[in-house]
Order: structure tokens, then sequence, then C-alpha cells
């Protein structure tokens, strides 16, 4: 529930420009929270999940987020290119 009011807190900070989330226990299930605030944040440039007990369904969320989101420009998270279907990582770098 912390992590759901964190980044519903953050999502719409207009001068955070970069975040680290490192070993915060983020869990797959967390990850629609983490979505929903990139989706409505504006601000974000940098944004750092490594060493998160994250799986696949973790990663499909965070997929969904970056589809709204156009100021990310760095994003770190463990096992994403091992997970996620090879088809998913092609078409998000062809953006």
């Amino acid at each position: 529930m912390q992590i759901k009011i964190f980044f519903a807190c953050i999502a719409f900070h207009p001068t955070l420009l970069s975040l680290k989330c490192n070993d915060c226990d983020i869990t797959s299930a967390d990850m629609s929270s983490v979505a929903w605030m990139l989706r409505s944040n504006t601000s974000l440039l940098r944004l750092f999940l490594q060493v998160n007990p994250i799986e696949q369904d973790g990663h499909l969320k965070l997929v969904y987020g970056l589809q709204q989101n156009y100021t990310l420009q760095y994003l770190l998270v463990d096992g994403c290119s091992s997970t996620l279907p090879s088809m998913i990582i092609d078409d998000l770098l062809s953006l």
C-alpha cells in the first residue's frame, strides 16, 4: 500500500527529474502503480528499478505505462530483456 501511495504522490510532481527505486522490494503487483505514474508524469527523465522482484507480468505493466510517457529518457530495470517476448522489445525499440 505504501508503494501505491508513493507513486500516486509523485505522478504529478512538476520538477522531479530522476527517481532511484533500486532494491525497494517493488513487485510485479506494484508495477500497476508505477505504470499509472509513468502515464501521468510529464517531468521524469530517469527511472531506476534495479534489484526488485519484478517478473514478466510486471514488465508488461511497465510497457503499458511507457506507451503514454513521452518524457522518460533513461530506464534501468532488471530482467526485461530475458523475460519480455522479443517482439515486444522490438516494438519498443521502434518507438
